[in-house]
């Protein structure tokens, strides 16, 4: 939430002005802070000031000039419209629902609509809002003076010349000051004389009982609405407005009337006209605030000084809450006015008193050295994994949970229904995701469908898999990358991102203890499983025709999702740095043939087993089939590296290693040295 307000606007209600500067400075310092500031002609300037949404009195000029008058030692000048006298209706407004719980009207007859005055123009131009006619502006004005909406109808216009808060009827038609044509569904919030509804309560008036230049007669609306009501309506009709903006985020109960005498002392101003009898109340401006019971004694002992009693009753009196207990007291009993609802609490009115002589004073313990907490394992696993991730090349996407049937089916077995979101049944997207894949799948074809090709994302998140009760969340890393190349070439880089992901978070050592196997995973066409010192880890590989048609996606991708808690559990914040060797190592290419069954983990496998000395790396680098090799062989290319961190290896050393491991390949996976 925001307030657009005038500082001449906010200065006109103070016994002395604040400058431009020293306003941003207090605001901010009070928990307001300033956006922006524009200069507006005329020597104003307009101050874009942040609301929290528990404090809408705080979306009034006279609001904002309170803070910073109680900050600084101001004043406040609030208006005091001249009393109207106000009886309990009697036919000329009514309620219906129980949305509106208080509702007041005024009849003012013999008005001339006409332009504003030139002071009535430029306050409302200062903070954007255009100038219609002076009936109109007056409601606009009061609206940010004092926060609380009003509108005037066209009394004439009105059948049987009343209104009344009532629900709407399935099919009444409402034509707003927008332009735009509503048919209503029941029980919106209406305003409605005895024929139609003449607007939607809180948000828009209605067309037919738009105020023009041949208005003569007014009934001038004040209420006050269930925000839960004017909200529903403002949503479901797609309008908003600053009377929706505040409704919505409740409005002085106590104040409806005051802004109904202030708006009819200025629309008599401006336009002329006399009152025709009192101000009729229809409901009740509901119970007084109750006092809340205040130590000045835990005040001091939460904000941790001594704040004297007299300075704490001064400083909760400037922000027009009153206080009664003598200042020496151990307890009082403090009310807070009607216009701040977020007050209920002991803590609330110490929040106060702090705001008021400014956070900034409030003395930290310990000298002002906070105690640093260590960082969560599991928070500095998941940065190594975004660091590698994005090291990669790969751009991090943030998806839906939720996805259609038809994307997940791809990543399901064969007639296996995805798990659904409760509540949801009917939506198009109400299947929980089976796999991260299934959303980012949708983004690859996004970006294809924009002409972007090549993309790299990942995403960690959760995925769920159907189960004959309450699905199970589990968190995934998902990556996939369009291949607009040779597709073998892309799985084995997923690979070299599983050994960096695992590098990154056990240490480079760890590296030897993952495995991928052949397997099947829904999706996939060719697919590993991962898995790390024997406990799985997921999957990586080519997703299949299948998947791509479902997603429309024209270029083969290559992805992988992995278990993030196994991941995440691999993390080693105690490993140890090693410098790395200032001798140099021994590169060693090894071109063996084998079966094509044999698949390059039982390769891997085999060397490891060996227990090569010295052995630094192990990398693949190549496959070929075709002659020499001969039908059904293939021929593996890898390359070790041995580095001896005590001293310069020789060839002579390395030599006898090489034909151990030779020895290992030649009788686990029946290898033969490639000859030439």
């Amino acid at each position: 939430p925001a307030m657009l307000a005038s500082l001449a606007w906010i200065n006109a209600y103070l016994d002395r002005p604040v400058g431009l500067e020293e306003a941003v400075e207090t605001l901010t310092g009070v928990g307001f802070p300033v956006e922006e500031t524009r200069a507006v002609e005329g020597g104003d300037t307009a101050l874009d000031v942040e609301v929290t949404s528990n404090r809408p009195d705080m979306l009034s000029h006279v609001g904002v000039a309170r803070e910073l008058g109680a900050a600084l030692g101001r004043a406040l000048a609030a208006p005091a419209p001249a009393g109207l006298a106000a009886s309990p209706a009697t036919g000329l407004v009514g309620i219906e629902d129980p949305g509106c719980s208080l509702f007041t009207g005024v009849v003012i007859r013999g008005v001339k609509v006409g332009p504003s005055p030139a002071w009535l123009r430029d306050r409302l131009e200062a903070v954007g809002l255009r100038p219609i006619s002076n009936v109109v502006d007056v409601t606009n004005y009061v609206l940010l003076e004092l926060g609380q909406p009003l509108h005037t109808y066209d009394l004439g216009k009105l059948a049987g010349g009343k209104l009344a808060a009532r629900a709407s009827k399935q099919g009444e038609k409402l034509n707003t000051l927008d332009g735009r044509s509503h048919e209503l569904p029941a029980g919106l919030l209406v305003i409605a004389d005895d024929a139609r509804p003449q607007g939607l309560a809180g948000v828009m008036g209605g067309a037919h009982s738009e105020v023009t230049d041949s208005t003569t007669d007014l009934l001038l609306e004040a209420a006050r609405f269930d925000p839960l009501r004017v909200r529903t309506a403002a949503r479901g009709l797609k309008i908003s407005t600053d009377s929706s903006y505040r409704f919505e985020r409740g409005v002085d109960h106590h104040g409806v009337a005051k802004a109904s005498r202030r708006a009819v002392e200025l629309i008599l101003e401006t336009a002329g006209g006399a009152v025709e009898g009192a101000m009729q109340v229809a409901g009740s401006e509901g119970p007084a605030a109750e006092a809340i019971g205040y130590r000045p004694g835990r005040c001091n002992a939460l904000l941790g000084m001594d704040v004297a009693g007299e300075e704490q009753a001064s400083r909760l009196r400037k922000l027009g809450l009153m206080v009664e207990g003598d200042s020496g007291a151990e307890r009082w009993a403090v009310t807070p006015p009607s216009y701040r609802a977020d007050l209920r609490r002991e803590v609330d009115l110490i929040e106060e008193v702090a705001r008021t002589g400014g956070l900034d004073v409030i003395p930290m313990a310990g000298g002002g050295a906070g105690a640093m907490s260590s960082t969560d394992g599991r928070v500095k696993a998941r940065r190594a994994v975004l660091r590698t991730m994005i090291g990669w090349g790969y751009c991090e996407a943030i998806t839906h949970s939720l996805v259609s049937d038809a994307a997940a089916a791809p990543m399901l077995g064969d007639g296996v229904p995805p798990a659904k979101l409760f509540g949801a049944e009917g939506k198009a997207e109400a299947a929980l995701r089976p796999s991260v894949l299934s959303a980012l799948l949708r983004c690859a074809k996004s970006n294809q469908d924009a002409g972007n090709h090549g993309v790299r994302l990942f995403e960690i998140g959760g995925a769920w898999a159907p189960s004959e009760g309450a699905p199970v969340e589990r968190p995934c890393l998902a990556w996939l990358a369009e291949s607009l190349g040779e597709p073998d070439v892309a799985v084995r880089e997923m690979r070299g991102v599983v050994d960096e992901l695992v590098a990154a978070l056990a240490g480079p050592d760890a590296v030897a203890g993952v495995s991928v196997a052949a397997g099947e995973s829904p999706g996939f066409e060719a697919c590993g499983r991962v898995s790390v010192g024997g406990q799985a880890l997921g999957v990586i590989g080519l997703l299949g025709g299948a998947a791509r048609q479902a997603f429309g996606l024209q270029h083969d991708v290559v992805a992988g999702e992995l278990d993030l808690a196994v991941l995440e559990g691999l993390y080693d914040e105690g490993r140890a740095v090693r410098t790395p060797s200032a001798f140099p190592g021994i590169e060693r290419d090894l071109s063996v043939v084998v079966d094509d069954a044999v698949a390059y983990a039982d390769v891997e496998r085999a060397i490891r087993a060996a227990e090569p000395s010295w052995l630094e790396s192990l990398e693949f680098v190549g496959v070929f089939r075709g002659k020499p090799v001969g039908k059904g062989r293939k021929s593996v290319t890898l390359r070790m590296v041995f580095r001896d961190e005590g001293g310069t290896l020789r060839r002579e050393q390395v030599e006898p290693v090489v034909e151990s491991v030779v020895a290992r390949l030649a009788a686990d996976c029946g290898a033969e040295l490639r000859a030439g």
